[in-house]
């Protein structure tokens, strides 16, 4: 059925003057708004957050490492290159370990044999003597001029000006030979000497994109030590929340956090289900730092937000969950431990 046309007085020519008055009449643009626009950043970072963890597959190497290639990285030279390869003629082999030695980069140690695990172990208890050694030599020496007074930091940089440290020749992504789950730590310094991780003062230990193929950081370990108000800790799944904007000796935050750096690394873990390293500080009265710090294995992130935190401003919060098969955490024995020595104090 044909439409008939509006009567001649019911069309409105578009004139200038015409256009002017219904523009005057529009509700303003929202986009100066500035609710608007904290709206819409927020919105642009959550998408970010929840990018689809279907990413593609990481790469990084797997590499059969001995506790004599190490040996010979700290000492400043290369093994012969049967030794490195473990006796075999492999040329893919040689060339891949002649690739480890020539710079930093990442990789996963893997194809370690029972004898190595005996091998790890003794090193890294060795590296620890040389520490604690270095380090009590310092603090007998007392105060020196023009610097603070921290002789575990002093033994730190002794060891790594020296070649001493372990594993800084590479970024080993997972498990650290020879560091197993439970062991305990008195210095954040002396989690840098062993390697499992090496900032002594950030949270969040990771490799920087120069060193992924990539381009992108990657998180491979974390110190929680429930600093902040959003830190969450129910031993298998942990809630962590990323460093930066802090006010100084307080938990809460000053400004919205920024998805950079370490955050930015962990977010990189938990896109591409990379596991991350978890260390937990505890308080410990007994300890020259009132700190220990317990390495409780290995971790993947599950969950990547941000949004208002409990100070009102934006923050990182990630999801941990624990890999099974692992030991009994480190510090649910470290806590059993300490009931029962308080337990005994009561009735004694």
């Amino acid at each position: 059925m044909p439409v008939a046309a509006p009567p001649p007085s019911m069309i409105l020519a578009l004139t200038p003057q015409v256009c002017h008055a219904l523009n005057n009449e529009l509700p303003p643009s929202p986009e100066g708004h500035p609710l608007i626009t904290h709206c819409l950043r927020h919105a642009q970072l959550q998408l970010k957050a929840l990018a689809a963890p279907s990413a593609p597959p990481f790469s990084h190497r797997l590499l059969p490492l001995c506790p004599q290639q190490v040996q010979a990285e700290q000492q400043g030279h290369q093994l012969p290159e049967e030794q490195a390869t473990g006796g075999g003629s492999n040329s893919n082999a040689s060339s891949s370990k002649r690739r480890a030695r020539s710079g930093p980069e990442m990789v996963r140690v893997a194809h370690i044999s029972p004898i190595d695990q005996i091998n790890y172990r003794t090193l890294v208890r060795r590296t620890r003597i040389a520490f604690e050694a270095l380090r009590g030599d310092y603090q007998r020496q007392g105060l020196t001029v023009g610097k603070r007074n921290r002789p575990d930091l002093r033994a730190y940089h002794k060891m790594l000006s020296t070649g001493q440290c372990l594993h800084r020749g590479i970024r080993i992504v997972g498990d650290i030979p020879g560091v197993l789950v439970g062991d305990a730590f008195f210095y954040r310094a002396e989690l840098c000497v062993v390697g499992i991780h090496s900032v002594h003062m950030a949270g969040i230990c990771f490799v920087p994109p120069s060193l992924v193929d990539e381009g992108i950081p990657i998180a491979t370990s974390v110190v929680s030590s429930a600093g902040y108000l959003n830190d969450k800790d129910i031993g298998d799944v942990l809630y962590y929340t990323c460093s930066g904007s802090r006010n100084n000796n307080s938990m809460g935050h000053h400004a919205d956090q920024k998805l950079d750096g370490g955050n930015l690394a962990l977010h990189n873990s938990y896109k591409y289900s990379v596991e991350v390293r978890v260390i937990r500080g505890h308080d410990y009265n007994h300890s020259p730092t009132g700190k220990v710090y317990i390495y409780d294995g290995l971790y993947r992130v599950i969950e990547s937000t941000f949004g208002p935190g409990k100070s009102g401003h934006d923050v990182c919060k990630f999801k941990l969950l624990r890999l099974p098969g692992q030991k009994e955490l480190g510090s649910k024995r470290w806590h059993t431990a300490q009931q029962l020595k308080e337990t005994m104090d009561a009735v004694s």
